[in-house]
């Protein structure tokens, strides 16, 4: 993306509400997403459900954050460790490993080029850390497929576009990361 491996719109409204199920425990909204992966009230088989599911395919992430200069960093994140112990990982593509500084971290130069819509408002936040998963709306291949049904499935309805390098994307912004824990 912001280093040249992004990927794969799906209509969340078809996998969401079911507000006339007779099982309220089969029933999800879209503010179920946020609070499920959140909440330790949440039923252990409903996140477990979802957890299961970002193992098999998980959208693109990218972690943000104000480096010690002041300036705007980023590097790309994917599912690392095994099955049974899965975590965020850093990733790093050939290209883009030879500019990353510690830890994969890179200056985030042509974000404002990525014409975001709305515009990200996390970014900067007193904690340092914003999170976007995305996925490519128009899939071109069965892995961006996948993506973009996971970023739907399991982050929830995008919350926004942005462009880069041609194409569209559908993105959403997030405080911390679901499920897994997240390198330092």
């Amino acid at each position: 993306m912001i280093g040249g491996a992004i990927s794969g719109t799906a209509q969340a409204g078809t996998m969401m509400a079911h507000d006339k199920d007779k099982n309220p425990d089969e029933s999800e909204t879209t503010a179920d997403f946020d609070e499920d992966f959140n909440d330790p009230a949440t039923k252990p088989t409903k996140t477990q459900s979802r957890c299961n599911e970002l193992i098999l395919v998980s959208p693109m992430i990218a972690e943000f954050r104000v480096g010690q200069n002041g300036e705007l960093q980023w590097r790309e994140l994917g599912l690392a460790g095994s099955p049974d112990s899965p975590r965020w990982g850093v990733r790093m593509a050939a290209d883009s490993a030879k500019d990353a500084g510690p830890a994969g971290w890179q200056p985030a130069t042509n974000l404002s080029q990525m014409q975001f819509n709305p515009p990200l408002r996390l970014l900067a936040t007193p904690n340092g850390a914003t999170y976007i998963a995305y996925a490519a709306a128009q899939f071109q291949n069965q892995a961006e497929r996948d993506e973009l049904v996971a970023l739907v499935a399991d982050f929830g309805p995008a919350v926004g576009t942005f462009d880069f390098n041609g194409r569209a994307y559908e993105f959403d912004e997030l405080a911390s990361l679901p499920c897994f824990p997240v390198p330092n």
